[in-house]
Formats: C-alpha cells, structure tokens, sequence
C-alpha cells in the first residue's frame, strides 16, 4: 500500500516567519543527520547517538543526481538510525516506507553495519514505540563502499528491523554487503555486536510476525570478497517466495530469540526461545549464490533452522536451495544446505542434541538442491513431489524443482521420529550422489524409515542408497 498524505487547510498570519523556521529548522536536522523528511522514503530518520555509535547525514540526492532518492552516508563502523514511517495508523496493511521507483543508498568505509529500526512515537508521551504493522520495502536498498554518490562499489552491512515484520515486495532489489532482515529487535548493549561478534535477536514473546520475500523481489549480497557476505532472515514466521543471492552464507531462522555468529561463512546458530507452533519456515522460491571453487577461504552454505516454543513447528520446503553452479556444487565440500527442524546449528553443522523436547518436522515438496544437503527433524521428515514433472513442449521455463527432489550431491534426510520418501506416477527423486534416509526414534519410541516408489515414477541414485533405523538413546529421556 503506498503511503499517502492529505494536504492541510492554508492558514494565514506570519507566514514568512513559519516558513524560514521551517527551512532553518530542516538544514539544522541535515546537518545533525535527522530528523529528516528526504525524498526516497516514506518518512524520518533520526541517528541514534552512543557509546561506540557513529553518526550519519540523511539526505536527498543532490544536482543532477535521480529523484527519489534517500542517501545515508556513515561516519564509523556502526550506526543506528530509527525511522518514523509516514504511515503509523493502527491498522491497516503494509507501511509503504519504500515505494516502487524509491531508492534508498547507504555509503561507508570498511565493512560498516547500520541498523535500521522502524518506530513509532507515542503522541501523547512521546515515548518510542514498536509498529505492529508490516514494513513494505518494494523500491531499491544499496550500500557502497565510499562518499555519496561517489561509489559504485557494493559493500557494507545492512540490517532492518521491524516489530509488525517486512515485506519485500514484487519487483524490489536490494544489493547490498550484507543483509539482515528481522521481526526481533536486536541487543545493542556494548555495541551491535556480543562479545564473541554475535547478532543478538531478542524478539517480543508470543509474536508471529513474518518476513516475507515475495516473488518477483531480488536480494543480493556482495562485498567483493567472495564467501564472506550474509544473509539473516530471523523471524517467528519466514516466508521466501524471492530470490536470495548471497556470496557467501544465508541463514533462514524461525525463533523468538537467538543468538547469531558467522565466522568465515560457517554460522553458530542458538536459538533460546522458538517459534510458536505452525508453519514456521515456507520456502518456495530460490535460495542460493554463485559457486566457488575448492580453497575459498570462505564457506558458502545454505541454512534454514526452525525450533519449537511449546507446540510442534514445521518447515515447509520447495523450490531452489545450494549452488547455481551444480557442476561445482557437486565437488565443492565448501558448500551445502542444512535444514534443521528442532536442532541448533553448531560451527556449520547440525547439533547432536534437538533443544528441547518439542517436535519439529520437515515436508520437503518439489525441490532442486544444487548442492549436498542435509535435513534433520525431531519430529517427522517427508519428501515427496506434489507436482507432475513438465511436458517436452513448454511456452516457459517450468520451475526448477516440478515433479521431483533432486539432489545435485548427497542427500542425507533424517527424521526421529519417521523419514518417508514418496515418489508417484511422472515423478522423480534422487541424488547424483550417495542418498540416506534415517530414522533412529525418539521419546523411546522406535524410529520409521520408508521409501515408496509408486508406477510410473523415477527414483535414482547415483552413489550409494542406504535406509537407516538403528534406534538409539533418546537424547532427553535416555
């Protein structure tokens, strides 16, 4: 929804004197870095000042550069701005703070990180204020290394909270270093980082709000070092319909509260407080980034984490996930997608122990993985096409997981409770490498391991097939 405003009755009477008050008042709060009412967005941003907190200028573009434009040029490694949306009312869809055709521009040196917060304020007491209501960002989102409007070179950490969540909508690009989009307000004690570098999420109990990356929308993050960029998307309810590019690692998250730690694109993921029961994690568009070769320093890899509050979540699985260079994807031990229902991820991998009792499952529908993947529930883990694979004569490209599972590399599909995979007539499932289903138990009771491959349908392993049900000790009943 766009952001409008009414116009307000002229009134008359030293109109002079209000009017230089106006301007004075304006270049003041350009100067100071807010508040101030620039074109580009639909609203203010005020810099938060502190201890180890840098400042910033907002500011609309300047001659001969493009209209609709908000520039933010940073002066240290970590700014804070809040941000008063145009558009606060208590009810209603989505705050277009970010029209179409609007464009929002950060500049800094190093790999600076800002952290944009969406408020509102109280009229009677002024106090500062969460929005329950979605964020639409549906323009432009840049960052660069370097002055306003003297840069080209992309970099820098972008990070955008919002209580009510955010909606990146059809058509919507945002290139930047780096990339955090969150529902869950962040610590800022000490600085934007913990002190082991950790992104501190500490989302409001009982909260359902989404990030939602719809189809349509791009999201790139590069910084010129290849598999060192990111991309957190960290929420109660994550829905990617879009496409996420990252140059490095990707983090899809469903909790309250965590904390988050990327060290050399491998991520520390702890979740203290889950989601509330449901369908935590909807992916159906593509996940992903460019290939890199063996010896990047960096690792490149795909992570989706959804951990349960009090009641069972789930993780709903389609489209895109890994490498978009499969010929890499399939040598390169760098790089790899780890869905994991009710587990923590620890340096990179899934943890050994689920964190805490609650079920959490894993429905895996048409999807490519274009690079080895594995995918752990507490609860129960089923793959299976719902699609039928696409005719020879098509008018279109047909999406790239229709009809089948597919793994370019191994698969490894584990689920304590049950793991099922099920192929139907003109389907497909499958890896070019080895394929494992496991099924160990859970809660003393035994595990269950199935593969169903009905008439008509392909199922094909180009390494070894294993099907696991060992049993073994419960890990929180013993």
């Amino acid at each position: 929804m766009r952001a409008t405003a009414s116009i307000q009755p002229v009134r008359v009477g030293k109109p002079r004197l209000l009017a230089s008050c106006a301007i004075a008042a304006g270049l003041t709060a350009l100067a100071l870095g807010g508040p101030a009412r620039a074109q580009g967005v639909a609203g203010s941003g005020q810099v938060v000042t502190g201890p180890g907190l840098s400042g910033a200028t907002i500011s609309p573009p300047g001659p001969g550069a493009p209209a609709n434009t908000t520039n933010v040029q940073t002066t240290g490694a970590q700014t804070i701005i809040n941000w008063t949306p145009t558009d606060t009312a208590a009810a209603g869809g989505a705050i277009d703070f970010l029209p179409t055709g609007s464009t929002l521009n950060f500049y800094g040196t190093g790999q600076y990180i800002v952290l944009n917060r969406f408020i509102a304020i109280d009229p009677l007491s002024g106090a500062v204020i969460p929005i329950s209501r979605q964020i639409g960002l549906n323009g432009t989102v840049n960052s660069y290394i370097g002055p306003a409007g003297g840069s080209t070179t992309q970099g820098g950490n972008i990070w955008f909270y919002n209580a009510g969540g955010i909606i990146i909508g059809r058509g919507a690009a945002i290139n930047v270093g780096s990339l955090v989009l969150t529902s869950n307000d962040i610590d800022t004690t000490g600085g934007l980082l913990g002190p082991a570098g950790e992104i501190r999420f500490r989302g409001a109990a009982g909260s359902t709000s989404a990030i939602e990356i719809q189809p349509g929308s791009f999201i790139g993050a590069s910084n010129g070092n290849p598999g060192s960029s990111y991309v957190a998307l960290v929420a109660p309810r994550i829905i990617q319909s879009g496409i996420v590019s990252s140059d490095g690692s990707s983090a899809l998250v469903a909790a309250e509260q965590a904390d988050i730690t990327i060290n050399n694109g491998l991520f520390d993921i702890n979740v203290t407080v889950g989601a509330e029961g449901g369908d935590a994690i909807t992916h159906t568009g593509i996940t992903g980034g460019p290939a890199h070769q063996q010896g990047d320093t960096d690792q490149s890899r795909v992570y989706m984490v959804a951990i349960p509050k009090n009641d069972a979540v789930t993780m709903l699985i389609s489209g895109q996930i890994g490498y978009q260079d499969a010929v890499v994807a399939q040598t390169d031990p760098d790089g790899a997608v780890r869905l994991s229902a009710g587990y923590n991820i620890v340096n990179g991998e899934i943890a050994d122990t689920p964190a805490n009792a609650t079920a959490a499952n894993i429905q895996i529908s048409d999807t490519l993985f274009a690079s080895s993947v594995v995918a752990h529930a507490s609860g129960s883990l089923a793959a299976a096409p719902v699609s039928q694979l696409p005719g020879p004569a098509l008018p279109a490209a047909p999406p790239p997981g229709q009809g089948r599972v597919v793994v370019q590399g191994d698969g490894t599909f584990i689920g304590d409770a049950s793991a099922t995979v099920s192929v139907g007539n003109n389907q497909a499932v499958g890896a070019s490498g080895n394929f494992t289903v496991i099924s160990n138990g859970v809660g003393g009771q035994p595990g269950s391991v199935a593969v169903n491959v009905n008439q008509g349908g392909t199922f094909a392993v180009g390494g070894n097939l294993a099907l696991l049900a060992a049993g073994r000790p419960d890990a929180v009943t013993g």
